[in-house]
């Protein structure tokens, strides 16, 4: 995953950390700021895409927001990808850390199936 933590509430700049050990310079991290509604939020870019994730409260829980600007060819693609970052977050969370899934590896957690479901569902977009 490309996600950068921020240490400091005041920026990124060297004193964030992206969660596969990249400096956050490196990340291309350009803001974290409070995002109204108690959120936060922090944007960066990454393989040459925008990317901004929020963190909201929302009763007893935090609503976790991702927006990512993707080339429409490859919309069906990143959300299989997104959504197998998404499972190995939802077992680390859960204590049932699994560790990082990227490339090859993800062809063993079903991400042919789940960019041909993507694909489905994208088809206008990716014309």
């Amino acid at each position: 995953m490309g996600a950068v933590r921020c240490r400091s509430e005041s920026g990124c700049g060297g004193a964030g950390e992206a969660f596969d050990g990249r400096n956050a310079d490196a990340a291309g991290c350009r803001e974290y700021r409070e995002a109204g509604r108690g959120a936060k939020a922090v944007e960066y870019s990454w393989g040459g895409n925008d990317l901004r994730w929020e963190l909201e409260p929302i009763g007893s829980g935090t609503r976790l927001t991702l927006w990512h600007n993707i080339d429409r060819r490859f919309i069906a693609m990143g959300a299989a990808g997104w959504q197998i970052c998404f499972d190995v977050l939802e077992r680390l969370l859960a204590g049932e850390p699994i560790g990082r899934i990227v490339g090859g590896e993800a062809m063993k957690f079903g991400w042919q199936r789940l960019h041909a479901d993507y694909a489905k569902q994208f088809e206008s977009i990716e014309a």
